[in-house]
C-alpha cells in the first residue's frame, strides 16, 4: 500500500548540526632590566637576577640571568594558548527534497510557522551547506578569541640574587606589568615585548635598582719652600718650617719637611 502526501501534510523537518574549532596561539615576551649604580648613575655588569612569571612566592621561575657589559639583563617567557569553541545553531531541512516547490519557498523564507525558532540566516537546504557554514563561523569565533582574549594583565617579577664586589645587593622585588598584547593573523607574537617599572611604552627599560659603591680617592700634594738669606740671597740649610692645612681640606693628610 502506498501513501500519498498532500501539500498540507508535508511539513519541513529541521535538524541542527554541531561544529567544533580550536586555535593555538604563542606569545613570547622579553623582559629587559637595566642595573644602575644609584650613586654614580652608571650601569653595573655582573649582577644576577631571578625572573618569575607572576609573583616570586607563587610564580613560575623563568631562570637566573646576569647583567652584561651594558648593565642589561634579559629574560624570555614563551606561553602557548589553545582556545576551543562549539556551535549547534546551524540547521538544514532534512526532507527538503520531499517538499513541493511552494512548501520549499515557505520553508526557507518563513520557517517560523513550521516550528523553526532559530536564526533564519543559519538555515540551509542541505546538511553539508549547514556544516560548512557552521565550521566557518565557529573558526572565526575562536580566531577572535585567540587574537584578543588572553593577553591582558601579564605580570612578571624580578629579584636580585647576587651583586658584584663592592656593591650592596638589593633584594626588593621588582614587579613588571604588561600592556595588552595584539596578536596578528599568524597567531604568533614574533616581536619581543619590553617592559618598564613605570609601565611606559616609550624607550622601555627598567631602572629600579638601588646600588651603592664606596670609592676612595687619594690625592698627592707636594709643597716646596726655599729658605733664603735676605742679605746674601743664598739658600739656608737646617731651617724648620711648620705647614698647616686650610679648613676646606679637612680629612686630607700632609707631611712636614725641614
Amino acid at each position: 500500500m502506498s501513501v500519498t502526501f498532500t501539500d498540507a501534510e508535508i511539513i519541513p523537518v529541521y535538524v541542527n548540526v554541531t561544529a567544533d574549532a580550536s586555535r593555538g596561539t604563542k606569545v613570547t615576551r622579553t623582559i629587559r632590566l637595566v642595573k644602575i649604580d644609584s650613586t654614580f648613575s652608571q650601569t653595573v655588569e655582573g649582577a644576577k637576577f631571578s625572573f618569575y612569571r607572576g609573583y616570586v612566592e607563587t610564580g613560575i621561575l623563568l631562570g637566573e640571568f646576569t647583567t652584561d657589559a651594558d648593565g642589561v639583563v634579559t629574560a624570555t617567557d614563551e606561553q602557548n594558548y589553545t582556545y576551543t569553541a562549539t556551535t549547534d545553531e546551524f540547521y538544514y531541512v532534512l526532507n527538503y527534497n520531499q517538499l513541493t516547490e511552494s512548501m520549499k519557498e515557505k520553508t526557507m523564507n518563513n520557517p517560523s510557522p513550521f516550528g523553526f525558532s532559530g536564526d533564519q540566516n543559519k538555515l540551509f537546504v542541505t546538511e553539508q551547506e549547514a556544516k560548512t557554514a557552521a565550521e566557518s563561523h565557529i573558526q572565526a569565533v575562536v580566531d577572535e578569541l585567540a587574537k584578543s582574549n588572553p593577553y591582558d594583565g601579564y605580570t612578571c617579577s624580578a629579584v636580585e640574587t647576587y651583586a658584584p664586589e663592592g656593591y650592596i645587593i638589593d633584594t626588593t622585588v621588582k614587579m613588571i606589568n604588561s600592556d595588552t598584547v595584539t596578536v596578528g593573523n599568524n597567531f604568533e607574537v614574533t616581536a619581543t615585548i619590553e617592559f618598564t617599572h613605570e609601565n611606559s611604552v616609550v624607550n622601555p627599560i627598567i631602572k629600579p635598582v638601588n646600588s651603592t659603591k664606596e670609592q676612595t680617592t687619594t690625592v698627592d700634594r707636594t709643597v716646596v719652600f726655599t729658605k733664603i738669606d735676605v742679605d746674601t740671597g743664598l739658600p739656608i740649610e737646617g731651617a724648620e718650617i711648620s705647614i698647616f692645612l686650610d679648613t676646606d681640606m679637612e680629612g686630607q693628610s700632609c707631611s712636614k719637611d725641614r
